[in-house]
């Protein structure tokens, strides 16, 4: 049930996601499939991690399939955290004026899992 180019496992009892490539429309519906059936079947999670830091770019409309992802798990009831977005595509969706409302990012896998650790234990 793995979608090509992501590794999705558990960790700290959270989901992990790691993107290993750049993303499309397709691969974004793919993801968010794998990623709504992983967690339906893995009720014990306290959340998930999608881990961003092998994508090298991302644009307006990648970005928005991310927040869709990002919005399907949190209704399902898990919150959903970034990680590993490198400051060139931040600053570049900065620039494109993407709205980053309600989405809770870090710098590295090592800070989110941190974050579940304190906060949503």
């Amino acid at each position: 049930m793995q979608t090509e180019g992501v590794v999705i496992q558990i960790q700290s009892d959270c989901v992990l996601a790691s993107v290993q490539m750049d993303l499309d429309s397709q691969f974004l519906d793919n993801l968010k499939r794998d990623l709504l059936n992983f967690c339906f079947n893995n009720k014990s999670i306290r959340g998930v991690i999608l881990d961003l830091s092998g994508v090298r770019i991302i644009d307006a409309d990648d970005f928005e399939g991310i927040k869709k992802i990002i919005y399907s798990i949190k209704l399902m009831g898990y919150p959903c955290v970034l990680s590993g977005l490198g400051a060139p595509i931040v600053s570049s969706l900065a620039i494109l004026g993407t709205n980053f409302k309600g989405i809770k990012a870090y710098n590295s896998l090592d800070q989110a899992l941190a974050s579940f650790e304190s906060i949503y234990k």
